[in-house]
């Protein structure tokens, strides 16, 4: 069987807290014999390893993390590779790491944070049992190894943009129902407070940039597109995405309606309403757009 190795990075807390229950150590690097679930800090021999980094202190320099990332890759030099990040809520994307410092090797921020089943949490689950059963963390491995390897198509990325954006703006949509039928009554929002700050708006729309990262790889499909009419059609489809996304201005649609929710005492409840429509309107629209520029690539796919 050729040597396989994952490397992961993580920049949550929970996971890397797991494992310091099941292994006390004082540095932030395990390396997992995943033929029999033996873990160590050092690096192993097996023909299946997992290399797990806690990177969160130094998640901002990228350089750095870049480095680390291939001390790793270089400890294990006659093994199959694959990398994935752990952390994107964090916004501990695929963008932290200088991919072109990485050759060849597959490097992914979806399989081991989004994934549904989460083939990288059943792995650590198996693993950190007293006593691991090899045949399942074997199992896990080789599907975690396999999901993380497996090139994302540009359909599935757009499928999951849009589920993470509607995660992030259908809560406002429903606020904004919720207290125009509370007639604006300050108790709507009971002991938790008003959320809707400045600060709170600015967060959001760094996280929605954050996500809007397909750009590059809807642009690789493009040039690939033999068919001028349908690579015209995926171009159009998506200017009409990014025209409604949150950008370096936001859309008035999305500021307005946080302005008018963020306000302390009288609300103008007709005002209220008039942008809660004109947000329930672009959301609709946002969510139509990648709709459609979906559905144009599932077609430019089907066509190969």
């Amino acid at each position: 069987m050729d040597k396989k190795l994952i490397v992961v990075l993580t920049v949550s807390q929970h996971d890397w807290g797991q494992i310091l229950r099941r292994i006390p150590i004082d540095g932030q690097v395990v390396h997992i014999n995943c033929d029999n679930g033996q873990i160590s800090t050092d690096p192993i021999a097996a023909t299946r390893v997992m290399v797990i980094a806690f990177v969160a202190p130094i998640q901002q320099d990228r350089d750095e993390v870049t480095n680390l990332l291939l001390q790793f890759i270089n400890q294990y030099t006659e093994y199959d590779k694959v990398v994935g990040l752990h952390g994107r809520t964090y916004n501990f994307t695929v963008n932290c790491i200088d991919r072109n410092r990485l050759t060849d090797i597959p490097l992914n921020d979806e399989e081991c944070t989004t994934a549904v089943p989460c083939p990288y949490s059943h792995l650590l689950e198996a693993l950190l049992q007293k006593k691991p059963n090899p045949q399942q963390v074997q199992q896990y491995f080789d599907q975690l190894f396999d999901n993380l390897k497996t090139e994302k198509k540009l359909i599935k990325r757009i499928a999951v943009l849009k589920y993470r954006l509607a995660f992030l703006f259908l809560p406002i949509d429903i606020d904004a129902q919720g207290f125009i039928e509370a007639k604006g009554d300050e108790q709507y929002w009971s002991n938790e407070g008003n959320p809707y700050t400045n600060e709170w708006l600015n967060s959001l729309l760094e996280r929605a940039r954050q996500l809007a990262d397909v750009g590059q790889v809807v642009s690789e499909v493009v040039a690939k597109a033999s068919n001028d009419e349908r690579r015209n059609r995926i171009c159009q489809s998506w200017k009409e995405v990014t025209s409604l996304l949150p950008d370096n201005k936001p859309p008035d649609a999305i500021t307005q309606l946080i302005e008018e929710l963020g306000k302390v005492g009288s609300v103008d409840l007709e005002e209220l309403k008039c942008h809660w429509e004109q947000f329930h309107n672009w959301f609709v629209s946002l969510c139509e757009a990648m709709d459609k520029l979906r559905d144009e690539v599932e077609k430019l796919e089907q066509a190969k």
